[in-house]
């Protein structure tokens, strides 16, 4: 029954892409590309098999493909250090700021109130629910509240007595001049599974994610470290160490000038799953935060939440 319920989320989630631009009323620059998690070593080799039996359960078409094969699916790719990867063919994108204003055009359609620049420092609890928030322009009541706060949920609800298992690294990525399409995948690293639990604060570990937006700049990420503090400094190792991990496997690309980088706290769970659906110690808050990447995951959350797990704290 498990696997079925995944198997209808999963369908619904690629509907709901496949019609958002009708149903929106606005162009959110949507295309179907294909995924790529990358493998280097035996180790992520194995972890990678174990990987395509749970999404091919999950009703995700995958399948492990061998280095001599890659360039079949990503003719820009130099496979000279891969063993293979874990190939996704039915995967999506999206113009970010598109599809943040479309949402944003609907809802003021709707008649949603916009606060910004507006910093919320606690909450207003009427015996087991919350009833609104405490901000810097006064208490704001609600029925429900989402915490899509990143980072900074564990903070956040400190005053409601709770210890969430939310941790984050500071995350770098840089933005690449234009050029003509030619990514067909959004590609990462199979190492972004492998625990990094013995990281030392302040030591910059260099990963990869590599996009091309529908205007044709290269979205690379990322490198990041532990921290305990907000700073959105990007240290000047990142950018190089960000470089090397693409030009690695994209030689043909070394010649792109980079325009811009960013630095952001990126919230993680010591499991690597996402805080996502409503509370059970306090009625009247729903959590969708740790997900630890940038990548687009306004459908799955959408769909989850139509069809809530309660999550203990």
């Amino acid at each position: 029954l498990h696997r079925v319920d995944r198997r209808q989320r999963q369908m619904c989630i690629r509907d709901r892409f496949q019609n958002l631009e009708e149903e929106l009323g606005y162009p959110i620059g949507y295309r179907k590309i294909g995924g790529l998690l990358l493998i280097e070593n035996q180790a992520q080799w194995q972890m990678m098999q174990e990987r395509l039996i749970v999404v091919r359960e999950a009703g995700i078409e995958s399948e492990l493909i061998p280095a001599d094969r890659l360039k079949e699916v990503e003719p820009e790719i130099d496979p000279t250090h891969l063993l293979g990867a874990l190939y996704h063919a039915r995967e999506g994108q999206v113009d970010p700021f598109q599809f943040i204003s479309a949402y944003l055009l609907r809802a003021r359609q709707k008649g949603i109130s916009e606060f910004y620049y507006t910093e919320v420092s606690g909450f207003l609890v009427e015996g087991d629910r919350v009833t609104g928030v405490r901000t810097s322009q006064g208490d704001i009541s609600a029925g429900v509240i989402v915490l899509c706060t990143g980072a900074r949920t564990r903070d956040l609800v400190r005053s409601l007595g709770l210890n969430l298992d939310i941790h984050y690294v500071l995350g770098q990525a840089i933005v690449t001049e234009p050029v003509s399409l030619c990514l067909r995948n959004h590609i990462a690293s199979a190492s972004f599974f492998e625990r990094t639990s013995n990281q030392q604060k302040g030591q910059i570990l260099a990963n990869f994610a590599i996009s091309q937006s529908p205007h044709g700049h290269f979205l690379l990420g990322e490198a990041m470290y532990e921290a305990d503090h907000f700073q959105t400094n990007v240290p000047y190792p990142s950018i190089p160490a960000v470089s090397r991990a693409f030009i690695r496997h994209f030689p043909s690309m070394s010649g792109l000038r980079v325009l811009r980088g960013w630095s952001a706290a990126v919230a993680h769970t010591s499991d690597s799953c996402p805080m996502l659906g409503p509370l059970k110690s306090i009625k009247g808050v729903i959590l969708a935060t740790a997900f630890r990447s940038t990548v687009i995951v306004t459908p799955v959350s959408y769909t989850h939440l139509t069809l809530p797990t309660i999550y203990s704290v």
